[in-house]
């Protein structure tokens, strides 16, 4: 099987998980709204979180579908529509997860350490977003057109913004507060934030079929764990 037949497979498979995920975030909002005696409140705010939850993946499921990185068969207005479904299930995952970060804060008092450890990793994020727009994306800037542009200089930010608001579900996770369909969304949120910055970094540097595998084989491990995380709170909240 040659690279490109593994690519093609790899993609259409990550479709095909990130669809199922969506469905699946759908039944586990449902199973939320249809249960009118939620007594935890750790339950009842999660009903507009997965709400938001399953409106993110259908943007995001949607724009993966539209989606082409090396445009080999893509048109230019497919990949603008698909930017801008991007753009909004970007939005809604940071409002959800900052929806879910000021009401977990409410219930759970991080322990000393942890506010260190989101600073540190904050730090990490920073420092290559850093290096990536002075050495990879401001230099070759002017060579994209528009939605390339917004692709390349304001998506990162966004993608690195959720996963950095996804630190505080291990504390909640580790506190009993949670269970384990946020920590496979969270571990889904990390593999697309690596995959989604070796993606950029092709694209500023010159895409490599090397480089491509890589962010194809990273998002299909994230459409798996996305897949994962909502089939198991489906199946959690139908019972609870």
């Amino acid at each position: 099987m040659n690279t490109s037949t593994m690519f093609f497979l790899m993609t259409i498979t990550t479709n095909l998980f990130l669809v199922l995920a969506f469905l699946f975030a759908v039944g586990a909002a449902k199973a939320l709204f249809k249960n009118k005696t939620l007594k935890k409140e750790i339950l009842r705010f999660k009903k507009p979180l997965f709400a938001m939850f399953a409106a993110a993946m259908f943007f995001f499921a949607l724009g993966f579908l539209l989606f082409d990185p090396n445009e080999q068969t893509g048109s230019g207005t497919l990949i603008t529509i698909s930017t801008t479904l991007f753009s909004v299930s970007y939005a809604l995952l940071i409002a959800s997860l900052s929806y879910f970060w000021h009401h977990i804060s409410r219930l759970h008092k991080a322990k000393a350490y942890e506010p260190l450890f989101f600073i540190g990793t904050a730090a990490g994020v920073f420092i290559w977003l850093h290096y990536l727009f002075e050495a990879v994306l401001i230099p070759r800037a002017d060579l994209f057109p528009f939605y390339k542009k917004v692709l390349l200089m304001i998506h990162p930010l966004a993608v690195a913004l959720i996963f950095l608001l996804t630190l505080t579900i291990h504390p909640a996770r580790k506190a009993n507060l949670i269970k384990a369909p946020l920590q496979y969304i969270s571990s889904a949120i990390f593999l697309y934030f690596v995959g989604y910055m070796v993606l950029v970094y092709s694209i500023g540097k010159g895409a490599s079929m090397d480089l491509s595998l890589l962010h194809a084989t990273l998002f299909l491990l994230s459409s798996v764990f996305f897949f994962i995380g909502f089939y198991i709170a489906e199946k959690t909240y139908l019972t609870e």
